[in-house]
């Protein structure tokens, strides 16, 4: 009795992130198909418009076996839906100015991020780690087309 009176002690005594979900890390690259599965691009999916021009984006497989899973993964946002002080959809892309001031990356490089309380993001172009479930959905924005969606938990700036 002593020692499951100990364990509850230590555990109640535990911040919540100790007991709180471990997300996976993912790299840019992680979402591109693994061997054994095609990584070739596929022919253009679809015409996105491209400040104004219609511009082909390349359609990319995904990787199923992602789907689901907790993880976290660092990019720069482009805002979808929201207001001048906060964001609650976004594309999240792998580099700066990624759909906006050059033609955007295949679409298995996008992840459509939402969020169920939307965050406040200061500066657009500080890259940022997005936390949440990772979904193999695709996304049709005019901005990009996405291969993966994203129920988003948290944003914090990446360190």
């Amino acid at each position: 009795m002593k020692r499951l009176l100990l364990l509850l002690a230590i555990l109640l005594s535990l911040p919540t992130s100790a007991l709180a979900i471990e997300y996976q890390t993912l790299k840019w690259p992680d979402l591109l198909p693994t061997s054994g599965q095609s990584n070739e691009s596929k022919r253009p999916e679809a015409a996105v418009n491209h400040n104004g021009k219609a511009i082909l984006q390349e359609e990319g497989s995904v990787r199923a076996d992602l789907d689901q899973r907790q993880v976290r993964v660092p990019g720069y946002v482009v805002p979808v839906d929201g207001n001048e002080e906060t964001v609650s959809s976004f594309l999240l892309v792998p580099f700066f100015g990624a759909c906006i001031h050059v033609p955007p990356p295949p679409s298995n490089q996008i992840i459509y991020v939402t969020l169920s309380e939307p965050v406040a993001v200061d500066e657009l172009w500080d890259a940022v780690w997005v936390y949440g479930t990772l979904h193999t959905t695709r996304t049709s924005h005019e901005l990009a087309n996405s291969g993966y969606q994203m129920q988003g938990i948290r944003v914090e700036s990446y360190e």
